[in-house]
């Protein structure tokens, strides 16, 4: 595999990792992504959980190199989701990377060339149903919510203006 291969297999196991965010967000009741739900909050959880592991771009690139699997550098918890993410094929369209309009976007919008055929042929199919269980909060995540909390609590440095005609 050449770099630039191994460039794009990373980019596209982050955009279909990512991808899968919004169809396991999608209430049932209206068919629409609702980021209250639960399962919503549960991605987000992990979104953040993954982002904060600090796995570098060069990490994965040299994992994927040297013929490694992308879940292999995030802690064990972790691996079954997004070793599912990886290898399986977001089931929306829209947020799947190797989709038609995906590769339309890229050429027209991003000015990327096309990604080789093996990556586009990269994955199963599955369905949300399929997705594995969300493991609990890492230590890193639970330290970053009562960051994230107390700076939200903590008064803030803007000067609030009185808005006209408010009571």
């Amino acid at each position: 595999m050449t770099e630039d291969e191994a460039i794009d297999f990373v980019m596209f196991m982050d955009e279909r990792i990512r991808g899968w965010g919004t169809p396991l967000s999608v209430n049932p009741r209206t068919g629409y992504a609702d980021f209250r739900t639960r399962a919503a909050k549960q991605n987000h959880v992990f979104t953040v959980d993954l982002a904060l592991q600090g796995v570098s771009f060069a990490d994965l690139l040299a994992c994927v190199q040297r013929g490694g699997h992308y879940a292999d550098l995030y802690p064990e918890p972790m691996r079954d989701v997004i070793r599912f993410r990886t290898d399986h094929i977001v089931p929306r369209d829209i947020n799947e990377p190797s989709s038609a309009l995906s590769i339309k976007h890229r050429a027209e919008y991003q000015g990327l060339p096309p990604l080789p055929e093996w990556i586009l042929a990269y994955g199963k199919s599955a369905t949300i149903a399929d997705h594995p269980p969300y493991p609990e909060p890492s230590d890193a995540y639970k330290a970053w919510k009562i960051w994230a909390d107390e700076e939200r609590a903590a008064p803030s440095n803007v000067i609030q203006f009185p808005i006209k005609g408010a009571a």
